[in-house]
């Protein structure tokens, strides 16, 4: 996944979520410390602690699913990232089926 392609998908998860006036901003001709920035309109600040979480909950099953990619052990991921080993062994069963899925082929 592209970093492109993480904006966007944070980008859905803020519409999904309610969000109004989503934007994805390419600003890479601007700075030198990001390429991409994501703005949207909340409710409140209640809505937008919701999203934040959201958010939050999308990065960290993204460092996960690179790390289990990396082929770092369960113990190693939940240290370095404070994750439970329930969450991270569910993680690496989903990525595993749909790895798996990927690769089988309709007869």
């Amino acid at each position: 996944m592209t970093e492109a392609e993480k904006a966007l998908a944070i980008a859905g998860i803020l519409e999904d979520s309610k969000a109004e006036n989503v934007t994805v901003l390419d600003i890479r001709e601007l700075n030198s410390w990001t390429d991409l920035f994501v703005i949207a309109t909340v409710a409140s600040q209640v809505h937008a602690a919701g999203l934040y979480k959201e958010v939050k909950d999308f990065a960290n099953r993204w460092l996960l699913v690179k790390e289990i990619d990396k082929g770092t052990s369960q113990r190693e991921i939940a240290k370095k990232f404070g994750m439970s080993l329930c969450k991270i062994t569910r993680g690496s069963k989903e990525l595993h089926k749909k790895v798996h899925d990927k690769n089988r082929t309709v007869g």
